[in-house]
């Protein structure tokens, strides 16, 4: 081999040598194109993944915080008002407005008390709120004969009890009876008083509505006057038949249960019925 033909040789052998090594270094000394792109989409699916769970914590956040407002806002929110004297008093005043304009102003006529004679507020139940009881006047009668009582509810006045004014005797002495106390109130009713028998019923007003707090009944107004010779004495209480003694306890038990209160609508001495009527209506707000 001629000198030039060994040096050609030489380096060619050099060239093969250097291609190799850094062929080895570029696929030995660091990692493999598919174990890097292995590792960089292992990489990009840990980001999307934190980011879905980025998005979904802040989306539970968004929502906990939108169920405490709405509870929130739900514990805070108005409620129904209860009743109040005053609104009670509000609705009463349209009432007595209506009756005075139908059936006049309080007054004395003939003997007698006339127009929208009675206006009391009565606490008939004990919860605070009082109902209204009226008498007036009703079907061209002489004198004011219905006695009438208005509750209060939804915001609007509503009729209880309606019913003819008591009467004393067999004569013509009207009058309206009720009992007050601090528990609750009782108004008389389905009174009657002669020779031959007394009997009445008391009721009262639970929640809107009428109910009974005692009745009762006697003859012994006969037996007192000799005209119930050999007839049977009867006593009774709510219909249960008692002995004398039994009835009367029962009978002063309940008007002591409060202050009685008759109103003569008769004219006597007595001028307080028209001048708490008056008084009533100053409470109400309204102008006679």
């Amino acid at each position: 081999m001629s000198k030039k033909a060994l040096q050609l040789a030489c380096l060619t052998g050099a060239l093969c040598i250097a291609l190799c090594g850094c062929s080895l270094n570029i696929t030995g000394g660091g990692e493999s194109s598919g174990e890097a792109s292995k590792k960089n989409s292992t990489s990009e699916n840990s980001k999307k993944s934190s980011d879905t769970d980025k998005e979904e914590s802040s989306k539970d956040e968004e929502s906990s915080g939108a169920e405490e407002s709405s509870e929130a806002e739900s514990s805070t929110a108005p409620k129904d008002e209860k009743p109040t004297q005053e609104s009670a008093n509000a609705a009463y005043a349209k009432v007595v407005e209506k009756l005075l304009e139908d059936c006049g102003k309080p007054k004395v006529q003939n003997s007698f008390l006339n127009g929208v004679a009675v206006v009391r507020l009565i606490d008939f139940d004990g919860d605070g709120i009082k109902e209204l009881l009226c008498v007036y006047p009703q079907e061209n009668d002489m004198f004011a004969n219905k006695q009438e009582v208005y509750g209060y509810a939804d915001g609007e006045a509503v009729s209880l009890f309606k019913d003819r004014v008591q009467n004393w005797g067999t004569s013509v002495d009207p009058f309206v009876e009720y009992i007050e106390g601090e528990k609750g109130a009782y108004i008389l009713t389905d009174y009657r008083s002669t020779m031959s028998e007394s009997k009445g019923t008391w009721v009262t007003f639970k929640n809107n509505q009428q109910t009974t707090g005692m009745s009762f009944y006697t003859n012994a107004p006969s037996f007192d006057s000799g005209e119930g010779q050999g007839a049977e004495l009867i006593y009774k209480i709510d219909d249960k038949k008692l002995e004398k003694e039994e009835f009367d306890k029962a009978m002063d038990e309940f008007n002591k249960s409060g202050e009685e209160k008759r109103l003569m609508i008769s004219v006597t001495d007595d001028s307080t019925v028209l001048e708490e009527t008056e008084a009533t209506l100053k409470t109400l707000g309204v102008s006679i």
